[in-house]
């Protein structure tokens, strides 16, 4: 993960799609982190331990379709701070 702040004053995060792709179309609703401030140190933390958070799947018995039936909460934490972050410190 990276981030890049331009001279207005826009952020930007890059090298965390490939760990956001794995909790693509779960719902974020819920997810709390109430108990960190919101700030780059706790963010790259974040970052850190979901990317070390490991993602279960299960065959499905009817059709042996690969099904993700559940990913680590940590990877939405991350994905939380990161919204939470890029409102409160990115220029619009």
């Amino acid at each position: 993960m990276r981030m890049y702040q331009t001279e207005d004053g826009k952020i930007f995060i890059k090298g965390d799609e490939a760990l956001l792709a794995k909790i693509e179309g779960q719902s974020l609703e819920g997810v709390d982190i109430s108990d960190l401030r919101v700030n780059a140190d706790n963010l790259a933390k974040l970052y850190s331990i979901a990317s070390a958070s490991p993602t279960t799947e299960f065959y499905n018995t009817a059709n042996g379709e690969r099904v993700l039936t559940k990913t680590h909460d940590n990877i939405k934490r991350y994905a939380v701070m990161k919204q939470k972050y890029l409102e409160t410190f990115s220029a619009e």
